[in-house]
C-alpha cells in the first residue's frame, strides 16, 4: 500500500494467532495487534490512521444516542466484496443487519464529510432518561432500606436531638465545674499531703546513705580487726623465740648462728601492744560509728512509718471527704458524655438519611423530558456528489435506464430508473453494486479518505444453475455490458487497483492493458489458484 508517496507492507502467515506485521518504506516493521483499540497499535486503527479515519464514531442508535467506533471491519463493506453480497438485496453499506440500518448512514456520511458522530456521545452523556431517573430511585430505596433500616419512620426530628445534646452539653459543662471546684477547695489540704509525701522520700533517701556508709564502716571494722589478729600472732612468735632454746634449720638441719641474731624481742613484744592498743582504739572508735548509724537508721525508718500513717490517714479524710463527691460527679459527667454520644450518632444517622430522603423526592418528582431522536447532520450535497459519480459510471458501462440514479435513504441504496437496485435480477444487482463501491471510491479519493482499492468477487458471472431452485429468473449482463466493464475499468481507474474475480473472461484486446491471470487449477499451465502451488 502507498500513503502519498510512503509505501508500507502488511503481512500476515496463514496460521492460527500469527501476527500481523507492518513493514515500513525503510524497512522498519511494527507488529499490530487484532482487537481494535483507540490506540495505534492495532492493525484496524493503524489503517484508518492512513487514510484520516481512525478514532471516528458512528451513530448506532439515534434514539439512545448511542455510538460505535469506526473499525476496519464496519469499513471493509466498500472495497472487499465477496460472490453473496455483491448480489444482496440489502445496501451495499453493510452485510444486512436490520440493527445497522443507522450505523450504515452513518458511516456513509462520515466517508462523504470526513465529520464523525462524536457529537451524539456528548448529548448523551450528559441527558438523564425516564428510565435512568426510575433505576436510580430504585438503587436509592433499596440503600436506604439496607443502611437505614431502624430510621425509616424516624420518632424524633434532628432539632429535637440537636436541642437534647445541648443540654446534655450545659449540663457536662456544669459537672466539670464542680469537679474543679471541689478539687480546689482541697487545695491546702492535698498540698500538705504532697508535703508529707516529700518529707517521706527525703528520710528514705537518708536512711539509704546511712545503709550506704554502714556498709562501707563494717568492712573498715574487718579489716582493723584483721590488723589485729595479725598483731597479736606477731607478739606470740616473738614469746615463742624467747622461750624456745638453740634449734635447728628445718630445712637443712644446721645450728643457727647466734652471733648473727640482732633481734630484740622485748623491743618487738613493745611494738606489737602498741600497734594493738592504737588497733582497738580505732576500732572502738568506729563501733561508736556504727552505733550511731544504726540509731539514725531505725529512727529514720520509724519516721518514714509515721509519716506514711499519716498520709493513709489523709488519704481516708479526702476520700470520705471528697471521694464520694467527686466519682459522683466524675459518673454523672461519663453518663452525660455517653448519652450525648448515642444521640451525635443518631443525629448523624437521621441526617444522613434526610439527605438521602431528600434526594430520593426530588429524583420522584422529576419529570425528564422526552429525548429527541439524534438527527445526523445533513449531507445532501456530498451525497448528490458522490450518486453523480456512481449515474456517470453506470452510464459508461450501458446500463439500461441509468438516469435518474437516486439514494434511497430508508434502505442506504441506489433506486435507478425508477427501480430499486434490490428489485433487478442477480446480474444487474452484482453490477450496480459493483457501481456503486467504484463511486464512492471515486467520491473519496481526493480527500483520501479511501484505501484505493477495491476487491469485487464475480461482479459479472452471478446466475448459477443452482439459482434455477430458488426462483431466480436468469438475467445475465449482456456481452456489450461485460466488455463496456471491462474497458472502463482499465481507463478510469489507472491511479487505483480494482480486483475482479471472475469467470467472465475480458476481451483479448484488454489483456495489455490489465494484470490478467488466469487460474487454471493445472500444476503445468498458469497459475494454479489465488495461492499459487509453488
Amino acid at each position: 500500500m502507498e500513503e502519498g508517496t510512503e509505501s508500507f507492507k502488511i503481512s500476515r502467515q496463514f496460521f492460527l494467532n500469527s501476527p500481523t506485521t507492518v513493514t515500513t518504506a525503510n524497512g522498519q516493521q511494527v507488529v499490530l495487534k487484532g482487537r481494535h483499540k483507540p490506540d495505534l497499535k492495532n492493525l484496524s486503527n493503524y489503517f484508518l490512521s492512513k487514510i484520516g479515519l481512525n478514532n471516528k464514531l458512528l451513530l448506532y442508535s439515534k434514539e439512545n444516542h448511542t455510538t460505535r467506533a469506526l473499525s476496519l471491519r464496519t469499513l471493509e463493506p466498500i472495497f472487499v466484496v465477496d460472490e453473496d453480497r455483491i448480489v444482496a438485496r440489502y445496501s451495499p453499506l453493510g452485510t444486512g443487519q436490520r440493527t445497522d440500518t443507522t450505523l450504515e448512514k452513518s458511516l456513509l456520511k462520515t466517508l462523504l464529510t470526513g465529520a464523525d458522530e462524536s457529537r451524539a456521545k456528548d448529548t448523551r452523556d450528559t441527558d438523564e432518561s425516564a428510565e435512568s431517573i426510575k433505576r436510580r430511585v430504585k438503587q436509592l430505596e433499596a440503600l436506604m432500606q439496607l443502611i437505614f433500616p431502624e430510621v425509616s419512620t424516624p420518632t424524633q426530628t434532628t432539632v429535637e436531638i440537636q436541642d437534647q445534646i445541648s443540654k446534655l452539653d450545659r449540663s457536662i459543662q456544669i459537672l466539670d465545674t464542680g469537679i474543679q471546684e471541689l478539687v480546689l477547695s482541697k487545695g491546702q489540704f492535698l498540698q500538705r499531703r504532697k508535703d508529707e509525701l516529700m518529707l517521706a522520700a527525703n528520710v528514705e533517701n537518708e536512711i539509704g546513705d546511712a545503709k550506704a556508709l554502714r556498709q562501707r564502716f563494717s568492712l573498715l571494722m574487718e579489716k582493723y580487726e584483721s590488723d589485729r589478729s595479725r598483731v597479736v600472732g606477731l607478739s606470740e612468735a616473738a614469746l615463742l623465740l624467747e622461750n624456745y632454746g638453740q634449734v635447728s634449720c628445718p630445712t637443712c638441719g644446721s645450728h643457727f648462728d647466734e652471733a648473727t641474731t640482732d633481734v630484740d624481742v622485748d623491743i618487738l613484744l613493745q611494738s606489737a601492744h602498741a600497734e594493738a592498743h592504737k588497733i582497738e582504739v580505732q576500732m572502738k572508735d568506729l563501733q561508736g560509728a556504727i552505733v550511731q548509724l544504726d540509731e539514725t537508721i531505725g529512727s529514720g525508718l520509724s519516721n518514714v512509718e509515721r509519716i506514711k500513717t499519716r498520709v493513709t490517714e489523709m488519704d481516708a479524710e479526702l476520700q470520705a471527704d471528697v471521694g464520694e463527691k467527686l466519682n459522683q460527679l466524675v459518673f454523672s459527667k461519663n453518663e452525660h458524655s455517653q448519652k450525648k454520644t448515642e444521640l451525635a450518632a443518631s443525629l448523624a444517622r437521621l441526617e444522613g438519611r434526610n439527605a438521602a430522603q431528600v434526594e430520593l423526592d426530588r429524583l420522584r418528582s422529576y419529570e425528564p423530558q422526552e429525548r429527541a431522536a439524534y438527527e445526523i447532520d445533513d449531507f445532501s450535497e456530498q451525497l448528490t456528489h458522490f450518486v453523480e459519480n456512481v449515474e456517470d459510471i453506470l452510464k459508461r458501462w450501458g446500463f439500461p435506464d441509468y438516469s435518474p440514479t437516486k439514494f434511497l435513504d430508508k434502505s442506504r441504496d441506489l433506486e435507478i430508473g425508477g427501480t430499486p437496485r434490490k428489485d433487478f435480477g442477480k446480474g444487474y444487482r452484482a453490477v450496480a453494486f459493483s457501481a456503486f463501491v467504484l463511486g464512492l471510491m471515486k467520491t473519496l479519493m481526493p480527500s483520501n479518505r479511501h484505501p484505493g482499492f477495491v476487491v469485487l468477487d464475480s461482479p459479472l458471472t452471478t446466475y448459477k444453475p443452482a439459482d434455477i431452485e430458488q426462483g431466480e429468473e436468469d438475467e445475465s449482463i449482456e456481452p456489450n455490458m461485460v466488455y463496456s466493464v471491462y474497458r472502463d475499468l482499465c481507463d478510469a481507474y489507472t491511479e487505483n487497483q480494482v480486483i475482479i474475480f471472475d469467470n467472465q473472461e475480458p476481451e483479448v484486446d484488454l489483456l495489455s492493458s490489465m494484470n490478467y491471470q488466469h487460474f487454471t487449477r493445472n500444476n503445468n499451465l498458469g497459475r494454479y489458484g489465488f495461492f499459487p502451488v509453488n
